[in-house]
Parts: structure tokens; sequence; C-alpha cells
């Protein structure tokens, strides 16, 4: 168990949405962040489910947390769902997904959630500030409330604090679990830093629920400080295409380079989520 590696913030795009040109001219905020960003060309290739098979393969990874991206365009949308499910179906031992869904009617959504195969997506995934929203935005409860009550697992996009003042900001992730303590939240990006609060005791109970993840592969240090305060609510993702490096590799090369406690660094690479999203099951 100790040498489990579970990476739980992947990323695949369904074959049309992986060429450069895609919704090119349109307003999606998937376009302007990712195909037309610099390192796109970098990318290209490493947006497919073989890639990502190979990758795993070199890297030792041995389950993935999948999940597309949210589209404004609801067809588009509906095809990026629809194709994770596909690649879980196919690779059930491998993968499970996270639903991400469409917040034009909220209500709508939740039926969708409501219906989900739990053998397929353990929970739901949100982008806010792609999706023209807010984490605590009222209009949000038809969903918050079906994920709770199913007990899944909702991932809440939340900004390195150095990306945004409002958006996806760490403190509307704090004001949302203080609201919701009974959900079960994935963080990534180490919740922009919220997980080290842990330190002020009127927040540790907030956390509960709250487990981070390690995408934050140009700052890999920081997880040497989150592990610090609690390495129980820490769990290894790397955001894979698009971290900085592009890859599984380097974050597991620079969080073992962390020399953490063989606990500690144990706990992370796999043996919480293994117990959390229950992997053996897979």
């Amino acid at each position: 168990m100790s040498n489990t590696i579970v990476d739980t913030e992947v990323h695949v795009l369904h074959p049309a949405a992986r060429q450069p040109d895609f919704k090119q001219g349109s307003e999606e905020p998937v376009r302007s962040a990712i195909h037309e960003h610099e390192d796109f060309p970098l990318l290209e290739g490493r947006l497919s489910v073989n890639y990502l098979l190979e990758s795993m393969e070199e890297n030792g990874i041995d389950h993935c947390l999948l999940m597309g991206l949210p589209w404004n365009d609801p067809e588009v949308h509906a095809a990026n769902n629809d194709f994770i499910e596909s690649v879980v179906t196919r690779y059930p031992g491998r993968f499970r997904g996270m639903y991400i869904p469409h917040l034009r009617d909220p209500p709508a959504a939740a039926r969708r959630i409501e219906a989900l195969d739990r053998d397929r997506f353990l929970g739901v995934k949100l982008i806010p500030g792609w999706q023209d929203t807010f984490i605590d935005d009222p209009r949000l409860k038809p969903i918050i409330d079906v994920v709770e009550a199913r007990d899944l697992f909702l991932m809440v996009h939340t900004d390195h604090p150095t990306q945004s003042l409002d958006g996806d900001a760490p403190y509307r992730l704090l004001s949302f679990l203080q609201d919701h303590p009974d959900v079960n939240v994935l963080a990534p990006h180490l919740g922009g830093l919220l997980c080290l609060y842990a330190l002020d005791d009127r927040i540790v109970p907030v956390l509960d629920n709250t487990y981070f993840i390690t995408s934050v592969s140009s700052t890999m240090q920081l997880v040497k400080y989150a592990a610090d305060v609690n390495s129980h609510n820490v769990i290894f993702g790397t955001d894979f295409p698009f971290n900085h490096c592009h890859d599984q590799r380097r974050p597991i090369e620079d969080l073992r380079s962390l020399h953490l406690s063989q606990s500690a660094e144990s706990k992370i690479f796999g043996q919480t989520a293994l117990e959390l999203l229950r992997c053996d099951e897979w």
C-alpha cells in the first residue's frame, strides 16, 4: 500500500477538443486559457487517454481521478462528460471520473447529478470562475444539496493566491466550507494554501471534510508545509497536463525530494486516497 500512487487531478479532452482550432473565435474560457496559451503546442499530444496510460505506466501511477473542462456550449459540455464516462467504462480498474455540471440551469444539473452512476463518477468538479459564478453563489444550492445527499465528492477549483483577488479565491472556499460542513470537498492547488490555516484552532473544524490536492507543481515545497500542519488531509494530484511542467514525473520527483516521513509520504501519494476514494473497489 505504501508504494501506491493515486493522482487525484488529471484532465483529458475528447478528441475534437484536442485540436488547436477547436471553438476558435468563441468566447469560451477554456479556449482562451488552454488553446490560446503559448504552451498549447506542448499540450496537444498529451491530452489523450493513450498518452496518459503511458505516463501512468512510466511513473508507477496506479489510479487517476479524471475530469474534463467546463464549456459554455451545452453540446460540447455534454461531449466532455460523455468522453470521461466512456474512458472510465473502458478502464474501470484505472480511472474514476468527476462530472462537470453545466450551470445554466442548476435544477436541471442537479437532476443529472442525481442520476450519476457512482461506479463511474465519484463526484462533481466546478471551476466557478470559468462557469460565470462563485462557489458561494446561492443559485448553486440545488447542486450542492444533491452532492451532499448522495455523499459525492465536490472538487472546487481554487486559485493560487498569486492568481486572483476575487474569482476562485481561497476566502470563497472558506466561506463555502463554513456554510456546508458536511460536504466532502477536494480542493486543488492546496486550496490556495487554506490548508495552512489548520494552525488556527478556529479553522480546524471547518476543514474536517476537506482534502487538499498537491497540484502546486511549480512550488512543491508548499506541500511540505501542508504536511507539517496535517498530513492526513493532503492527497497527491498533478493537474496534468495543465501543470507548469506538463507531466506527472516531476511532481512525483519533487514530492519525494521533500524528504517527508515515510508515513506522511505514503499517505499523500496514495494511502489516504485509497481509503477516501475506495480505490480497492475500482
